[in-house]
């Protein structure tokens, strides 16, 4: 994924799609998705937002 990252074209194209190319370890991705997953618990817990 890094290195697939790494092509200008596809870079581009996440960029128009609101994205932002991050290259990173699959630790680090690991990593991230499991602080973001908790954060955005916490936002839907506090917001108590419930699927319809």
């Amino acid at each position: 994924m890094a290195e697939a990252l790494q092509d200008p074209e596809l870079a581009r194209r996440l960029r128009e799609q609101g994205g932002e190319p991050a290259p990173m370890t699959q630790k680090q991705f690991k990593d991230f998705i499991a602080t973001e997953t908790a954060k955005y618990a916490r936002i839907v817990e506090s917001a108590r937002i419930v699927a319809e």
